[in-house]
């Protein structure tokens, strides 16, 4: 775990933490300086949380958020980097990743001109590589420019013409490009009634048995993550037939040498941003209005191509069991012994079967995939997460705090891998709040807890770089 003392004396980690909040590394040391350096760099981050402008890790959810002026200050101090080694940042990281950690670049490349990176440690400049990838990759996914970005240097020549480099982040670069997001936009609401024409009991037949796969892009090989996204590709998937989890826009399968069929029907991805529209990065102060929204993305499923031939799942990346033992460890979850799985509220614990049998706890999965709603339960009480705290009416509540938690074990049993059935007496106690719905309501009503499970997940489940 990164402690603050290794991110003060560590400058290739700086940068790399910088990529990864949107903050600069100035902004950074100022505002962590008068924490401990024993204290973990995402103990930090969680500690301003509740301040104007919290500083997070911008998830693929929140990516749009990142500052522009940062990413092209970083990729430029990358760039010299591919020119001093000459070699782009992909050739770097093929010729590092069998050195040792702690080896340091010079001892890897035979170097003729001396540079401020020749003690980088291998770990050092591998790891901010591999936070620049990530950032090129998404910022190709997003169709934005005309011909992928391969290089720091090319991500740094696209990020400083004009007019991008008068953007404050990524989520104005797409507002230069918003011919085609707006189309997607306006295209939306006619997915949704091709949905329901197709299953008018789609969002509940769902519910019953959520897709249990992750859903990838094809060029990036990243699963969407925004819980929102993951449901809509999941439910088309399902209510099209869909046989592969493989997904891209119109523009990346033209790249990749594929074609769409005449008739293909696209889903929504969605890409959400969230920040000051002032002073990003190097500002003391919190001025602007604050940015709230998303972006709607059309894909295309791998079963809508021409050429299609049976394109093979993606394999999931499945975190182990481990990091959920250890979570509840860490969060101080109080489980106690019972009868049968259940939350009580007001005593602010959970009630799990013997760990014995069935539910053998550290050698079954089944356990932990009936801990999970409780679990999500666990994280929405008032104290903590809050889910359903805008609802007064006792029936409307006790259905959206259900969603919420069938969406988000749904999502976490993809994530841990862990074979789940929901409840039968939830599907009915949603299914019938959702039946009174006119049913444009009921996505509305399924997106906004969907974006809730979201922040539950993250809450339980903090990303880290």
């Amino acid at each position: 775990m990164l402690t603050l003392s290794q991110f003060r004396e560590s400058y290739p980690l700086q940068l790399e933490c910088s990529l990864a909040t949107g903050f600069s590394p100035q902004t950074l040391l100022r505002l962590s300086a008068k924490f401990s350096g024993g204290d973990p760099f995402s103990g930090f981050l969680a500690k301003t949380a509740n301040s104007p402008r919290p500083i997070h890790f911008l998830g693929q959810d929140r990516s749009l958020d990142a500052s522009v002026s940062n990413l092209c200050e970083i990729s430029k101090q990358i760039a010299d980097i591919e020119d001093w080694l000459g070699l782009s940042y992909q050739a770097i990281l093929e010729k590092i990743a069998g050195a040792y950690n702690e080896t340091q670049i010079s001892k890897i490349f035979d170097l003729q001109v001396p540079s401020r990176w020749e003690a980088v440690s291998k770990k050092e400049l591998y790891t901010l590589l591999k936070e620049l990838h990530f950032w090129i990759l998404y910022i190709n996914d997003l169709d934005i420019v005309r011909k992928d970005i391969c290089s720091a240097k090319s991500l740094y020549y696209f990020l400083r013409r004009q007019p991008v480099a008068g953007c404050q982040t990524l989520a104005d670069i797409i507002v230069l490009h918003h011919e085609s997001w707006d189309l997607d936009e306006a295209i939306y609401p006619t997915l949704l009634e091709h949905l329901l024409l197709k299953d008018s009991d789609c969002i509940l037949r769902w519910v019953e048995q959520p897709e249990a796969v992750a859903q990838f892009n094809v060029r990036s090989k990243v699963p969407y993550q925004s819980m929102w996204s993951w449901l809509m590709l999941s439910m088309a998937s399902r209510t099209y037939g869909y046989t592969s989890n493989l997904w891209a826009t119109r523009t990346q399968w033209k790249k990749e040498g594929y074609k769409l069929q005449k008739d293909a029907l696209p889903a929504p991805v969605f890409h959400y941003y969230s920040m000051p529209s002032a002073e990003l990065s190097l500002g003391d102060g919190d001025e602007g209005m604050v940015q709230s929204g998303r972006r709607i993305q059309l894909v295309y499923n791998a079963s809508c191509l021409t050429n299609y031939n049976a394109m093979p799942y993606e394999e999931s990346f499945v975190a182990p069991l481990s990091l959920l033992r250890d979570r509840l460890k860490a969060m101080k979850v109080d489980i106690r012994e019972g009868q049968v799985a259940s939350w009580h509220d007001e005593h602010d614990y959970i009630e799990m079967p013997p760990e014995t049998g069935l539910y053998a706890k550290h050698v079954t999965a089944a356990y932990y995939a009936t801990l999970l709603p409780q679990l999500i339960r666990w994280a929405g009480h008032p104290t903590r997460m809050n889910v359903g705290g805008h609802l007064t009416d006792p029936v409307q509540f006790d259905a959206y705090t259900t969603l919420v938690s069938e969406v988000a074990s749904a999502n976490l049993a993809v994530r841990f891998g862990l074979d789940r059935k929901p409840c039968q007496t939830s599907v009915q106690r949603i299914g019938n709040w959702l039946d009174e719905l006119m049913p444009q309501a009921r996505f509305k009503i399924v997106a906004k807890a969907s974006e809730c499970a979201n922040r539950v997940c993250q809450y339980l489940f903090p990303e880290e770089r």
